[in-house]
């Protein structure tokens, strides 16, 4: 895995970390956790595609492309389900000596628990760990479906009692139908609409 990929990773882990360690007993203790009920979100921005990221060895075909979500979920205090639409975008990865120039569009449904805290008037700091239903459509290939780990986490800034905006990353690794391994980053802008 790359220095890049490996730093991503190491940062979610932290982000959940510190969520879970401080974020819901330090939100109950100042009275400051998020507000109960329902709530819708969106958000934009670009996707980071790595085609066979591997472990020790890494073919590292990358590209960019533009991503974003769409999707609910339901508070309950500190903690919170959500279901959304994901979409990492269309990816060309270039030929190389193993294969020629590969197209790869990977999208679906996640279903996933969210703990979210807030830190001040206006801070707000949220994890999640969930499912994805993925499928992964890549050029003169089968369509693939599977179900895949996602990781995901936001900076929000509450601009009110109902709207955050935030800086949300999304993290999840598909295959495609002749097994390659493709990981997937979103790094987004969006809004929070509490209902």
């Amino acid at each position: 895995m790359q220095d890049g990929q490996t730093g991503i990773v190491r940062q979610m882990a932290a982000l959940a970390a510190l969520l879970l360690a401080t974020g819901g007993v330090a939100a109950q203790e100042a009275g400051e956790h998020p507000a109960r009920g329902a709530y819708g979100f969106a958000s934009v921005g670009a996707a980071q595609n790595v085609s066979e990221p591997g472990f020790v060895t890494c073919r590292c075909r990358e590209d960019t492309a533009t991503g974003g979500k769409v999707g609910g979920g339901y508070r309950f205090g500190v903690p919170a389900v959500e279901a959304f639409w994901v979409d990492f975008g269309s990816a060309r990865f270039g030929a190389d000596g193993f294969g020629p120039a590969t197209d790869a569009h990977v999208r679906g449904l996640v279903i996933a628990a969210a703990w979210s805290g807030r830190y001040g008037r206006y801070f707000e700091l949220t994890g999640r760990a969930g499912a994805a239903y993925l499928e992964t459509s890549a050029s003169g290939q089968a369509t693939a479906r599977d179900w895949r780990p996602l990781l995901g986490g936001a900076l929000g800034w509450r601009l009110n009692e109902a709207v955050t905006a935030e800086l949300t990353l999304d993290l999840t690794w598909a295959r495609d139908a002749a097994d390659t391994l493709i990981e997937e980053h979103l790094l987004g802008l969006g809004l929070r609409y509490k209902f």
